[in-house]
């Protein structure tokens, strides 16, 4: 996004000059300190254009900074234009300010995304009104032909839930890359009443999913904001399945096959995916539905809370001897509630892909947010796998590391990563695509090639899936491996 660098740029033109003022005596000594009030109405636009961007908060800070340090002066010269603005020079104030400026700008350049946060022109976008008064947007991305121009047979449909913070921004370019892979791609943003469904992340998104991501497993009011938003999703999704026969005369969808479905989740989502991958009544209402696809999901739902302290046994006690331990048990009560730990295992009905952070492998997180996780993987009755890309964080299989970079660095993987930013949407499509192709090929009888069209393994981005890629397998394989996702 090389039109933003060049507004920040200007930006930090426009403030460096008066604080250059009183070092070089040949710059005009006035109309330059009204520029700080040009450069801080520039980095307000960028945020209603380009969505809210947190590299650039500290850039907004100094502006407004710098305009409330010069507003005597500018007041002043707009009186009397002739007033002379050097009186108000403080060099060792400008001097420090100078600092502070270069480590802002530096870092609103540094994090400054690669490519837009805009989303594809080409997908079909279809609004449905749901019974609760909700409005879901669609978007379709798949023109429904195999990459010839014909019409394809038989191309494979994925439902993508997103994450709730961020919505379908987040996963656009994912979407795309699946598409470009062999898939029609459904996925939607939300809004309730005048709130809006598709928009950037805002620092309550972002601090929520935070604290849901490090405490949910442990806090049971996080674990308790954690099913809310899994309950949310759940209805989202039932919603979206119901209505999936209407819009299969939809001609954004034609040559999708019915019988062949893939849902895949964010967050959230991904955790009611995970637990929905075990019922049975799920898979017999939706036999359509293939395998399911977890990303980051902890399945907060599976968390057992604690039990409350028992009552003190003080019968045999006077009642001088009870006083206390009552007191000490009413207060116990009064603490804040914690989980227990994940209670059985999920076991998976379907074939199930969990991506996680690599941050999951550590036996600290092991066993405590992806507790849930694993107890489901080990415990699967179909094909199941978790993979962890070296250096993945949990924001990182989006389209956020492209598209917000500085969020990567807020929320990292372990060290060593093998993927860079922009490997990340092309490389999560790829992991998706190749555990999806495993279970359409299935169906094809030996000897014969896969239709036109049809989703094929391929090797994941800067060729390293041995090395750059962990692997936990559970359930029991008989036409593949695990490895197989990786492409090779």
């Amino acid at each position: 996004m090389s039109e933003l660098r060049i507004l920040e740029g200007l930006v930090a033109f426009f403030l460096i000059l008066p604080l250059l003022k009183p070092f070089l005596s040949k710059l005009d000594p006035g109309g330059v300190v009204l520029l700080p009030l040009l450069g801080l109405g520039i980095t307000i636009a960028v945020f209603p254009v380009y969505g809210f961007r947190v590299e650039c908060v500290p850039l907004l800070v100094f502006a407004l900074l710098e305009t409330l340090l010069y507003l005597p002066s500018m007041v002043m010269l707009l009186k009397n234009p002739r007033y002379d603005t050097s009186l108000n020079d403080r060099p060792f104030l400008s001097a420090i300010s100078l600092v502070f400026l270069a480590a802002v700008t530096g870092l609103a350049l540094c994090f400054a995304p690669v490519e837009a946060a805009g989303s594809d022109p080409e997908a079909a976008v279809r609004l449905l009104e749901a019974p609760d008064g909700a409005s879901y947007t669609l978007r379709i991305y798949g023109s429904g032909t195999g990459g010839s121009g014909e019409p394809a047979a038989a191309r494979p449909l994925m439902v993508l839930i997103p994450p709730k913070s961020g919505s379908l921004m987040t996963v656009d370019r994912v979407c795309r890359e699946l598409r470009d892979r062999g898939f029609t791609v459904i996925s939607y943003s939300r809004s309730s009443g005048t709130a809006r469904g598709d928009r950037g992340l805002t620092p309550p998104e972002v601090y929520g999913f935070w604290s849901i991501h490090r405490r949910g497993h442990r806090s049971a009011a996080a674990n308790a904001r954690g099913r809310a938003l899994e309950t949310e999703r759940r209805e989202e999704l039932g919603f979206l399945l119901s209505r999936l026969r209407e819009l299969g005369r939809d001609p954004a969808l034609a040559g999708v096959d019915p019988r062949n479905i893939f849902l895949a989740g964010y967050g959230a989502g991904g955790g009611v995916l995970a637990a929905l991958a075990a019922s049975p009544r799920f898979k017999a209402e939706n036999p359509g539905v293939r395998g399911i696809i977890s990303v980051e999901g902890s399945i907060f739902s599976a968390f057992l809370e604690e039990p409350p302290p028992a009552p003190p046994d003080l019968s045999d006690k006077p009642w001088y001897r009870r006083l206390l331990p009552r007191i000490a048990y009413r207060l116990s009560r009064l603490r804040p509630k914690k989980m227990a730990g994940p209670g059985p295992g999920l076991a998976a009905g379907l074939p199930l892909l969990c991506i996680v952070s690599d941050r999951a492998l550590e036996d600290r997180h092991r066993e405590g947010r992806y507790a849930a996780l694993f107890a489901a993987l080990r415990s699967s009755q179909a094909p199941a796998v978790l993979a962890a890309v070296r250096g993945a964080g949990p924001l990182d299989y989006s389209d956020l590391p492209e598209k917000h970079p500085l969020y990567r660095f807020l929320f990292p993987g372990g060290p060593g990563g093998s993927w860079k930013n922009r490997d990340f949407p092309g490389g999560t499509a790829s992991l998706m695509a190749n555990f999806a192709a495993l279970f359409l090929a299935a169906e094809v009888p030996p000897g014969e090639a896969p239709p036109e069209g049809a989703p094929r393994r391929e090797s994941l981005p800067r060729r390293t899936p041995v090395a750059g890629v962990s692997l936990e397998s559970g359930g029991v394989w008989i036409f593949h491996k695990p490895e197989d996702i990786l492409g090779l």
